[in-house]
């Protein structure tokens, strides 16, 4: 089960959209969750590739990082999300800040959040969206292959370690696994 992020806000729903305006930190700042849309594709990825040279990079080979960098283009993530896969992003102030990618329901293809915005509650508000989405979905568990840098994080946010560290294609990566609980 995922709470909602530790803070004092107002959630409201907006169309397809979840707001979240935040009260102390981030003060007259709204960030939104919703469905990514085409035209949102490519700021999306932008942010995924600056985050990840940033925070991932270091741990592959070339190998790898050419392997992610085919795997975020445009067109591969427009066909992903068109067929397999659904992405909910995260804005503030009409900025991107945030993307979780779901395949089939049930696996994290990408969960990066904008360096300025870590520790603030994004990344776990996109899992809980995408959760949700999942148990519609009728899944039980989401899994991701995570990368070395990220697995603290996942731990945080409920995921268990299913497997030692792999090394596929040139990316060092940490299987693990989140048991989705449904509720009500």
């Amino acid at each position: 089960q995922i709470d909602k992020p530790d803070c004092k806000a107002l959630w409201t729903s907006q169309q397809d959209n979840l707001v979240l305006t935040w009260r102390g930190k981030m003060a007259k700042s709204q960030i939104t969750y919703s469905e990514i849309k085409k035209n949102e594709i490519s700021e999306a990825y932008s942010l995924v590739r600056n985050v990840y040279d940033e925070f991932v990079s270091n741990e592959n080979s070339d190998q790898g990082n050419d392997v992610f960098y085919d795997f975020i283009k445009y067109d591969n993530a427009k066909k992903r999300l068109s067929e397999i896969c659904f992405s909910i992003i995260a804005k503030i102030n009409g900025k991107i800040c945030g993307i979780i990618e779901i395949k089939n329901y049930n696996h994290v293809c990408l969960l990066f959040v904008e360096k300025e915005m870590h520790e603030q509650g994004i990344a776990k508000t996109m899992l809980k969206l995408a959760a949700d989405k999942c148990i519609r979905n009728n899944s039980d568990f989401i899994d991701v292959n995570s990368s070395l840098y990220a697995v603290p994080i996942y731990e945080k946010l409920g995921f268990r370690t299913t497997e030692g560290k792999k090394l596929i294609n040139g990316i060092n990566f940490v299987p693990m696994l989140f048991k989705i609980k449904k509720t009500g």
